[in-house]
């Protein structure tokens, strides 16, 4: 994913779904196709989620995003509304120029 595509969408992947130990990917994807995965959720404890960012994100948007290194989530809506927010946000930045 490069710098200068638009993001059109993101995309939940269930890698796992053994009770206490489910993982979950969060991707977004660009206007060419190519897809960057942004969050990995991991259930900590039987039903308790951890949702965090990973570096490949903050490589392709951290200038220009308030996530940062560390940052973490304990609810699936947090990071959907996150994710919502990238795809609008870049999408309208790429609008204006």
């Amino acid at each position: 994913m490069s710098h200068n595509q638009v993001l059109r969408a993101w995309e939940e992947r269930v890698i796992s779904q053994e009770k206490g130990s489910r993982i979950v990917h969060y991707l977004l994807r660009d206007s060419t196709g190519n897809s960057l995965l942004a969050v990995v959720g991991a259930e900590r404890s039987v039903n308790h989620m951890i949702y965090s960012v990973t570096e490949d994100f903050l490589r392709v948007f951290g200038s220009r995003n308030a996530v940062h290194a560390g940052t973490r989530w304990k609810a699936r809506k947090d990071v959907v509304e996150c994710l919502m927010g990238n795809v609008r946000i870049v999408s309208e930045f790429r609008l204006l120029i």
